[in-house]
This record gives C-alpha cells, structure tokens and sequence, in this order.
C-alpha cells in the first residue's frame, strides 16, 4: 500500500513536471555538484570578436595655388634655384659678424636659376628646431626677379621686411643661448608667381602664409653658429 502510493507520488511529480517544460536532473547534492539545470543563470550569448574598421584614405593632393603647411612645400617646391654666401659654404658656421655678438646684419647673398613666370623673390632665415619651435631671423620680401644678388645688410629699394621672432623689423642673427650647443638656420630665396600684399612689420606666419600659397621654385643655403661664453 505504501509502495503503491510512492509510485503514483512520483508519478504525479513526473507528470507535474513534464506540463511546466522544466527539465530536471539529478542531484547529487553539496561538496562540489551541480544543481539541477533549471536552477542555473542562462549562459549570455558570445560578443562576435570586434572587425577593425577599415583604412581611411589619405588626404586629397593640395591643388596648385591653394594654402598648405610649409612642411608641404618644401616637398612640392623645386628646390631649383642655386643659392649661394660669399661668407660661408653650405652647412658651414656663419661668421659671428651676422650674429648677435657682431654686428648683426644680413649676409650676402647671391643665387641663379630664377624660373619664367616669377613676379617676385622673397627670402626666410629660421631655425626650425629651436627649443620653443621654429623661429624666424628674417623675412624679406618684394624683391624683383632680375636680381641675382644681395649684399650684406643689403634691402634694396621697393623691398619690404617683416617682423621677425624677436619682435623686430627686418633681419635678427642667430643667437642662441650658451648652453643650447650648434643650432641650424636655413636661408630660402622663393621664387612667387605673385606679389606679396604686405607691407614692412608683418607677422612671420601672415608672410609664410602668402609665400606658401605661391610659391614655385626656391633654393637654400644652410649655416650653423653655437655661442661660447
């Protein structure tokens, strides 16, 4: 009689059970085993692995004439013109003569190689890795393309100087401090298929602007100068 009311408990259970959809296993107890499926978490779906998104294009080639970083136009621009100082070689120490502790004029200069189509010259003295960033000596614009030649400290007629980064007119020579060890200091002669529309005192990026924009051809004479106390 008990044996036969177990059997339909179980029964009953089984049929209870199997109504509900609930899926039951043994247990097997504590110390380590499972409970029954029904009691566990839903697993989480896995997260497909993340897709790298795909390279970007490059940015579209600067049309001829628009506005564009200096550093892009040392790559554009031809360095076709010869340029050349009577007072030192290329990469050789400027004379302490064109610097702070001279007197502190612009060195001669002489160049060739000026290409048709050039209305105007304009030259830049800087220092691109001064410890601040690059710094400007000189900007000189407003020179005719027939000349081939400059003097020391020379600024011929109708020719225009702008400010440079010691916040003066005209040229600055090197003058670093006495522990910065050698700086460089690049000269550039542009040739520009257009006037530059400034007048004398202008700020070195509003000139760097305007010779980036027209810039055609340029060459380059580069000296160095360290200072000791």
């Amino acid at each position: 009689m008990r044996r036969t009311a177990s059997i339909g408990f179980a029964g009953l259970m089984l049929v209870v059970a199997g109504c509900s959809g609930v899926k039951y296993q043994p247990y097997n107890g504590p110390n380590g085993a499972q409970p029954p499926a029904a009691a566990q978490e839903p697993s989480q779906p896995k997260q497909a692995a993340a897709v790298p998104a795909p390279p970007q294009p490059g940015p579209e080639p600067v049309p001829e004439g628009d506005h564009v970083s200096i550093k892009d136009v040392a790559k554009k621009v031809k360095a076709s013109i010869q340029l050349t100082s009577t007072t030192f070689g290329n990469g050789g120490q400027i004379p302490s003569t064109f610097t702070c502790d001279g007197f502190d004029g612009s060195p001669d200069l002489a160049w060739s190689g000026i290409p048709t189509g050039a209305v105007e010259l304009a030259v830049t003295m800087e220092d691109p890795k001064a410890p601040h960033g690059g710094f400007t000596h000189w900007a000189l614009f407003g020179l005719k393309p027939s000349l081939t030649r400059l003097g020391a400290s020379q600024v011929p007629a109708g020719a225009k100087q702008g400010m440079n980064d010691f916040h003066q007119n005209g040229y600055g020579g090197p003058c670093p401090g006495y522990t910065d060890g050698t700086h460089r200091y690049v000269i550039t002669l542009y040739a520009l298929k257009a006037q530059v529309p400034l007048t004398d005192g202008a700020r070195p990026d509003q000139v760097r602007d305007l010779i980036d924009g027209s810039a055609i051809a340029k060459g380059r004479l580069t000296g160095t100068y360290r200072r000791r106390g």
